[in-house]
């Protein structure tokens, strides 16, 4: 075993957090364009390493085996989104933070899955299992996105996405209509411009419990 390897693994997965960044709408974080020349390959770079996420099922939709897609939308596209956030979505309550994290955000990674339908899988508790694995293998793609932005030092936040998984996203996005949105993963690019900016944890880091809560070990099967 590699000690040193191992050693930087583990303190990558525990260094990983939350950071929601936000800037307002009207006076978005301008990042120059060297830093996100920069910055944009490291995100295409991480992303394409991440794809060696395992899979179970090979999906076979538009010649590909992989269960998902994903969507980059760098700053100038993320800022225009912002800019036009409630104009063309509906349904945006006061406090909705994604025109903000927009307004801030080095790049925002639209990650889709694409389940299996019952006239690919007529078999309803075979398509039930084989949903089941392709969601869980763009969750894994997505935590292998976020430590490799974590090894690069860019704050990330993975959200659920909101309007930005509605049919009036896709269409705008050119996002097909079978994919469904596992993952919006915002990605700060660390520059000055940020000390203007609401930078915020995320809720759950300090409500993790001890492994050894959540584990169960056996030496042995008790015999019954």
């Amino acid at each position: 075993m590699n000690n040193e390897t191992y050693s930087i693994a583990t303190a990558l997965l525990r260094r990983r957090k939350t950071t929601k960044i936000l800037a307002n709408v009207e006076q978005p974080a301008r990042l120059p364009r060297e830093t996100c020349d920069r910055y944009d390959a490291i995100v295409r770079e991480a992303l394409a390493a991440a794809g060696w996420a395992p899979f179970h099922f090979s999906r076979q939709w538009q010649g590909l085996s992989e269960p998902w897609r994903a969507t980059i939308l760098w700053q100038d596209a993320c800022r225009t989104l912002a800019a036009n956030f409630t104009h063309w979505f509906h349904d945006v309550k006061p406090g909705n933070k994604l025109p903000a994290m927009l307004s801030a955000c080095g790049a925002l990674v639209l990650v889709t899955v694409i389940p299996n339908h019952a006239e690919e899988i007529p078999d309803s508790t075979k398509l039930e299992q084989v949903n089941f694995e392709h969601t869980l293998a763009v969750g894994g793609m997505i935590q292998s996105l976020l430590i490799a932005l974590e090894a690069a030092g860019l704050p990330t936040y993975w959200s659920s996405g909101g309007q930005l998984g509605s049919p009036e996203s896709f269409r705008r996005l050119n996002i097909a209509s079978q994919e469904r949105l596992a993952g919006a993963v915002f990605v700060g690019y660390p520059v000055d411009d940020y000390a203007s900016c609401e930078q915020l944890p995320g809720g759950n880091r300090s409500k993790r419990s001890p492994a050894d809560q959540w584990t169960r070990e056996f030496t042995d099967l008790p015999r019954v």
